[in-house]
């Protein structure tokens, strides 16, 4: 998970995502909800293998899958299943985890290549732009691929009502019924119409409407957030030369979230995040790092070999692209 987490931090916070409305899912219809938890947490390692390949990790904005065919573009979308497999039983991963890696897309259809394909050769075969593995087995498995398709599509939703996202994820479940992904487990009608109201649940919880608060041009003063586990972050600007939008703050708030868990950092703790600019990255490479560059992340391994100890407290920064 620490290796999703830096390699490929946007599957890393898709999985936990998942973990969520799987787990939600399944005690609501009596399935176990811990192994689905578990498998939502794994279900993606393979795209470790070529990360920025998958939407969620494309943070410059370029997409590679703009330069290949769609043919290609869905042998290494669907690799990563495979990947997963091969991973999971590399670290000896139990069993029913490994084939929730394995069943969490069954053999649905990479319906955006497939139809991108069409438009230039309309002779182009569906099965070849489909997955190769087993549909759902179990229950759980069932709720992973579920969980899995409703966190990726609502997170594209803008400004959508809670009656909105509930008839948005109705729909996309019954697309997975329709293409007959459930036909080999035991999931009934009931369940399908339980899982719904349980993602709905879940989902309005967390992408629920904010008031927004009006940006300001300067920051002086610090101003403090909060964030679910009752962690103060406080985001100060002391060059008084940056924009800093308000809309930042919760987007500050998932990333510290996640940092914060991960070093077991107290909750009493408090941090300050310095805003700095361009000019500002160029100084600490050249000063740290013998690199006369501004890059976008700037970071320090711990046997990098330094000409004057580090200007910070803790051991990370934390950089909001």
């Amino acid at each position: 998970m620490k290796k999703l987490l830096t390699e490929a931090p946007g599957t890393y916070h898709h999985c936990i995502m998942v973990g969520n409305l799987g787990e939600a899912a399944a005690e609501a219809i009596g399935a176990n909800g811990l192994v689905v938890r578990l498998g939502a947490y794994y279900h993606d390692i393979g795209k470790l293998k070529r990360p920025y390949f998958f939407a969620e990790n494309q943070f410059s904005g370029n997409n590679p899958h703009d330069n290949i065919t769609p043919q290609l573009s869905t042998l290494i979308i669907t690799s990563h299943v495979k990947d997963g497999i091969e991973m999971a039983k590399e670290a000896k991963l139990p069993p029913v985890i490994i084939q929730m890696i394995a069943q969490h897309h069954g053999d649905s259809l990479v319906s955006f290549f497939y139809y991108k394909a069409k438009d230039a050769d309309p002779e182009v075969k569906e099965r070849d732009f489909r997955y190769e593995q087993s549909k759902p087995q179990t229950k759980e498995a069932a709720i992973l691929m579920m969980a899995d398709t409703v966190e990726a599509a609502v997170r594209s939703k803008k400004n959508a009502t809670p009656g909105q996202i509930e008839g948005f994820i109705r729909t996309l479940i019954k697309g997975k019924l329709n293409d007959g992904q459930f036909d080999e487990c035991e999931l009934t009608f009931r369940d399908l119409d339980q899982i719904a109201t349980a993602f709905t649940r879940v989902i309005n919880g967390i992408y629920h409407k904010r008031i927004e608060y009006p940006a300001q041009a300067t920051m002086v003063q610090k101003e403090t957030g909060r964030i679910g586990n009752g962690m103060a972050v406080i985001i100060t600007n002391e060059q008084n030369k940056i924009e800093i939008p308000a809309h930042w703050a919760a987007k500050i708030n998932q990333v510290a979230e996640i940092c914060f868990q991960e070093e077991e950092i107290p909750l009493k703790a408090e941090v300050d995040l310095l805003f700095v600019d361009n000019a500002a990255i160029r100084e600490m490479n050249k000063e740290y790092r013998d690199k006369d560059v501004a890059t976008d992340v700037l970071s320090f391994f711990r046997c990098m070999k330094r000409r004057k100890k580090l200007p910070m407290k803790k051991k990370f920064f934390l950089a909001i692209l």
